[in-house]
């Protein structure tokens, strides 16, 4: 509880003095800011979205459990790279 609580505070006192700097250093972190989080955002949404494409994540239950005994279709996904 205390890690996150001083992780927390830290960031939150660098937020309350960015403003509190030149107008240019201001527009340069905050441009800085945007496109780390745009970056984010893009490549953790490309990370979830590819194995949906491929085929590589599914979401089915069998009935003999979790067999993994047929592997004809664990590469099927090779040709779509």
């Amino acid at each position: 509880f205390a890690a996150v609580t001083i992780i927390s505070l830290t960031s939150l006192m660098g937020v309350a003095t960015i403003p509190f700097l030149g107008k240019k250093m201001y527009k340069k972190i905050l441009a800085m800011l945007v496109a780390l989080a745009v970056g984010t955002l893009a490549g953790d949404s490309l990370l979830h979205l590819l194995p949906h494409a491929f085929g590589l994540h599914k979401h089915e239950d069998t009935a003999e459990g979790d067999s993994h005994a047929d592997h004809s279709e664990e590469k099927g996904f090779i040709w779509k790279a």
